[in-house]
């Protein structure tokens, strides 16, 4: 019998988190600081997953977005 958690898995969370940004990125503190994820974890992810790609980077902050999500973000005119 396989137990069904209530949590999301770790990168449904990331891709969820990302996906509801007014700007459709984070940077792997601000996914930490707002899922009580652990940033490290997280900042493995964005990097190894495939899943995600950079898309800008502000000083030492590295912002990413969901690669599937992207085409579905309409920018406001």
């Amino acid at each position: 019998n396989i137990e069904v958690s209530a949590k999301p898995p770790t990168i449904d969370a990331v891709k969820d988190f990302i996906l509801n940004q007014e700007s459709g990125d984070a940077t792997a503190t601000e996914i930490a600081n707002a899922t009580g994820l652990d940033r490290t974890r997280i900042s493995k992810m964005l990097n190894n997953s495939g899943q995600f790609i950079q898309t800008r980077k502000v000083k030492a902050s590295v912002y990413y977005g969901v690669k599937e999500g992207r085409s579905e973000l309409i920018p406001d005119i």
